[in-house]
């Protein structure tokens, strides 16, 4: 299964797809948005892997840490993950 965080409902849908799945003992790998699913990964017992693009990363302040084709799940509170203003700023309308 490889649900899209957008598409899927957001956080709940995916954490119910995920349920769903490790119910059945099916593999899960998210589909973009990976500075968010990766958090949402961590808490599915059969996450397979994180799909990365890094297309919406200059919008982060941080970028996910990446070592021997794992990504390290972030400590910080939230997502772990915060937005560069100036950068989100350039997009505004």
């Amino acid at each position: 299964m490889m649900p899209d965080l957008q598409r899927v409902g957001g956080v709940t849908e995916f954490a119910r797809v995920g349920a769903l799945a490790a119910s059945f003992d099916l593999p899960i790998s998210s589909h973009l948005f990976p500075e968010m699913s990766l958090q949402l990964l961590s808490h599915v017992p059969t996450a397979h892997s994180l799909e990365y693009m890094d297309w919406f990363a200059p919008l982060y302040e941080g970028k996910i840490e990446l070592a021997d084709g794992v990504a390290r799940i972030p400590d910080a509170p939230g997502w772990g993950m915060s937005l560069d203003r100036d950068a989100v700023s350039r997009y505004a309308l």
